[in-house]
């Protein structure tokens, strides 16, 4: 028998923005949000049952301190797994006046649809204790309905007896740019569509150990050039109520009017007062914009699926002799969960 449930879930947001102190409230509701468990595939195809999830949910954001700016964002979400299938789609809708530093999304004025499908082996040979592997697709759309960027991914994870990951990435994507850009000092990326290949491969150690880390390199095209580079990161955990992060990325970036490097080094720490309670402390510095962030996150649960944070950014310019304060945003967010 087929069962329905609905949940309601509701998100409230306050962000005060310096030095311009500019305020903005955001209400996020999902007035429908049904969960149906029922059967994916047939037990005659060796498969167990599985679950479906979906949900829809909307935004809405005004500016108070100026002029109404309404803003909407909608998404449907969806997913079909078990031990060895997993198929997974979702559509997001952001308007055009939508405010990223919500903490939802990191493009306005698009419309994106991406599906996910993943096959999960378990051969149980050579150490090997699963392999997750399979395509996903990811498509962004402009007001118009014109695809912007479209995004090819084949991923394979290979997951040890030892708990350390292997993984393989290759990516074929093609973005359409209406205007040239500077994407560095003195290098533009030029108009129109460009098709280039990317490829991964990096290992992970076991993050449930004190010490862990991962290595990964890159390479492959980048837009009318290459990119080449690596990433490495170091985690300590000395106590379940302590963990430090740190990670570093270089990257060496070809065009046809010549070549520059990237840098990204970035160090976390969080620190669990109780189940319930916790902070986040982050701080990163990218030499391509010379910017240096901190970001200082509070979180409480009050009740099981229901969380208020409490979030400090703040970016400086450290291009100059001195490093210069650029802007501050203070947010505060609340969730509240409901079942009918």
């Amino acid at each position: 028998m087929v069962t329905f449930g609905r949940r309601w879930h509701r998100i409230a947001s306050l962000i005060l923005r310096f030095p311009d102190k500019n305020l903005f409230f955001v209400d996020n509701f999902k007035p429908v949000a049904l969960q149906i468990p029922h059967r994916c595939f047939k037990h005659g195809e060796g498969l167990a049952a599985g679950n479906l999830a979906s949900e829809f949910s909307g935004s809405v954001q005004a500016c108070l301190d100026e002029r109404i700016l309404p803003a909407f964002s909608s998404v449907f979400f969806s997913r079909c797994r078990n031990d060895r299938f997993m198929l997974e789609g979702a559509y997001m809708d952001i308007g055009e006046n939508f405010n990223p530093e919500v903490g939802f999304v990191q493009r306005k004025g698009v419309r994106r649809l991406r599906t996910d499908m993943r096959y999960t082996p378990w051969p149980g040979v050579l150490g090997i204790r699963r392999i997750i592997t399979g395509p996903e697709i990811g498509l962004f759309f402009d007001p118009d309905g014109e695809v912007v960027t479209r995004i090819l991914t084949l991923s394979d994870w290979v997951n040890f007896e030892s708990d350390d990951w292997l993984q393989f990435g290759a990516q074929r994507i093609m973005e359409r740019l209406d205007e040239d850009f500077e994407v560095h000092e003195g290098f533009v990326i030029p108009a129109g569509e460009h098709h280039f290949n990317k490829y991964a491969i990096g290992i992970f150690t076991d993050r449930a150990e004190k010490i862990s880390g991962y290595f990964r390199l890159n390479l492959g095209g980048f837009f009318n050039g290459d990119k080449r580079g690596f990433e490495s990161g170091a985690n300590f955990n000395p106590s379940p109520q302590v963990l430090i992060e740190s990670r570093y990325q270089f990257n060496r970036v070809t065009l046809p009017d010549g070549s520059f490097n990237t840098h990204v080094v970035g160090t976390r720490a969080v620190y669990s007062v109780s189940t319930t309670l916790f902070g986040k402390l982050y701080a990163q510095w990218n030499s391509s914009r010379d910017v240096v962030s901190t970001n200082f996150l509070l979180n409480y649960i009050y009740n099981p699926g229901s969380d208020f944070y409490l979030v400090f950014n703040q970016n400086y310019d450290s291009g100059g002799a001195a490093i210069r304060h650029i802007d501050s945003t203070l947010v505060g967010k609340m969730t509240y969960w409901w079942n009918l």
